[in-house]
């Protein structure tokens, strides 16, 4: 009710502000169940100007609720604009977070051809965390690697990253 009325003081012009109350009042709806409205409410952020990053994370959001909410259609659609938007994302430790996890949304919700495409942003999260020398985001993404090659059944491949992952993380 608060952030509802705070949006309702902000001038629409301020388009900034405004988006970032409705991402906050989403963000409290989803923790509170309404997620139809909650999702109501990322659409309507959705079709605002925003920054790279605000984009990629309304985007994040709108496809686990879709997912949530059993539309696969509608997260397939916003998956592959997802893959779109990540192609002009710089690299840094918050784009392979995002990487992460739209790789690990499409492995929970969409089909098996999406596997190859999950797999290879997870690879290349890893090689962006190389190439920043960040040790946390590379250790992360090799974990989430480690695990997609568990659940293929390449056990081989899974415990070799796995042990990469945690080394890298001490």
């Amino acid at each position: 009710q608060i952030l509802e009325q705070a949006l309702a003081l902000i001038p629409v012009n301020q388009a900034s502000d405004w988006s970032r109350i409705q991402i906050g009042l989403a963000h409290t709806l989803r923790g509170a169940g309404h997620l139809e409205i909650a999702l109501a409410n990322y659409e309507q952020v959705a079709q605002l100007p925003l920054g790279q990053r605000l984009r990629m994370d309304v985007t994040l959001q709108q496809i686990a609720l879709h997912h949530s909410l059993e539309n696969s259609r509608a997260a397939t659609q916003l998956i592959d604009d997802a893959l779109a938007q990540l192609k002009d994302i710089s690299p840094s430790r918050w784009s392979i977070y995002a990487q992460i996890n739209l790789a690990e949304q499409m492995l929970a919700y969409r089909e098996s051809t999406s596997e190859p495409i999950s797999l290879r942003l997870l690879a290349q999260a890893v090689q962006q965390a190389r190439q920043l020398e960040d040790n946390r985001a590379e250790a992360y993404a090799m974990g989430q690697l480690g695990h997609r090659y568990e659940l293929a059944g390449q056990l081989t491949e899974a415990l070799l990253l796995t042990d990469q992952a945690l080394s890298q993380a001490n």
